[in-house]
């Protein structure tokens, strides 16, 4: 598990997700982005009596309304363009078991209500359908935003956040639990086929690191640490040299004209928010509140890029 450092915060995390899940409540699960909060949903489906059944993830901000409403209740044939049969929705699927909603904020209004008399009544209705179907999934939802102020900005029901929240867990960034940090890093350098080690100076610069992508962008960071570094101790230019390519620095200033150094800054902020996001183009997209599609030609544009993510 990622909730084995020593921080005592890890410690009170432990023994709140052991808590909750012998409990058939709610659970919504707090954090920034890349903080684990689908790592800790699997903890407590792993912890529950519901763990001989699935776990089903599903993201609330991959799929616009119609198409989200789909995934999670289902439809029947014929209700609306494209709909040849009948499919099951993921709250269906995931019923005796958990499904976690991620990002849950983002969910459009008109699911909200549907899913509000859901946990309400354990009731759903797939889309085009008159007839009521039951389903016994336990909901499990994450977000990175802060829902109070969506709920004073009329942006998500009051209602379905006190429903959702049955039992809150918050989970703390990197930087406010930094005695976790070497510990990580070398279970996710082995993860990643090395037994290097860090000297004392690079561990330092490696500690004092902002890691504003928190697990995420120390995982990417450890892999790539992992390509370039050889089974001795780790040289600490590579780690600073590495480090350096997460962070935007004002070093961007030549004499090869405008757009050359607006170039050249571009390529850093990507580089950064490429580590942050753990390569996650959809991350990044949210980061830097961009349309997906312009993340893709920008990575492409400067090499840094990968093939678009499949599926939710």
């Amino acid at each position: 598990s990622l909730f084995t450092g020593e921080d005592e915060c890890m410690e009170v995390l432990r023994r709140e997700l052991k808590l909750v899940a012998g409990k058939n409540c709610s659970v919504l699960i707090e954090g920034e982005t890349g903080t684990g909060k689908e790592l800790a949903a699997r903890a407590i489906h792993a912890l529950s009596g519901r763990r001989a059944d699935k776990f089903i993830a599903l993201n609330c901000a991959a799929l616009p309304g119609q198409i989200f409403e789909s995934e999670l209740f289902g439809y029947k044939k014929g209700a609306f363009t494209g709909a040849d049969r009948d499919r099951e929705g993921l709250i269906e699927v995931a019923s005796g078991g958990t499904l976690f909603l991620d990002e849950i904020g983002d969910m459009d209004l008109q699911v909200q209500g549907k899913l509000l008399r859901f946990l309400d009544s354990g009731a759903y209705m797939p889309l085009g359908s008159g007839k009521e179907k039951k389903s016994d999934a336990r909901i499990v939802s994450a977000t990175n935003r802060d829902l109070k102020d969506r709920v004073k900005k009329g942006r998500f029901r009051e209602d379905l956040f006190y429903r959702l929240n049955g039992f809150s867990i918050k989970l703390k960034p990197l930087r406010e639990r930094r005695g976790d940090i070497e510990p990580l890093l070398y279970r996710f350098l082995r993860e990643a086929g090395s037994d290097a080690r860090l000297g004392q100076a690079a561990l330092n610069a490696v500690r004092k690191a902002p890691w504003s992508g928190n697990i995420r962008e120390l995982k990417n960071f450890a892999g790539r640490l992992a390509i370039y570094s050889s089974p001795e101790e780790i040289n600490p230019a590579l780690v600073e040299k590495l480090l350096s390519q997460n962070m935007p620095s004002d070093d961007i200033i030549s004499g090869d004209g405008l757009e050359a150094m607006l170039c050249g800054y571009e390529k850093k902020v990507l580089l950064h928010y490429y580590g942050r996001a753990g390569g996650s183009a959809r991350l990044m997209a949210e980061l830097l509140k961009v349309d997906e599609s312009t993340v893709y030609r920008r990575l492409k544009k400067y090499g840094i890029g990968h093939e678009p993510e499949a599926g939710i």
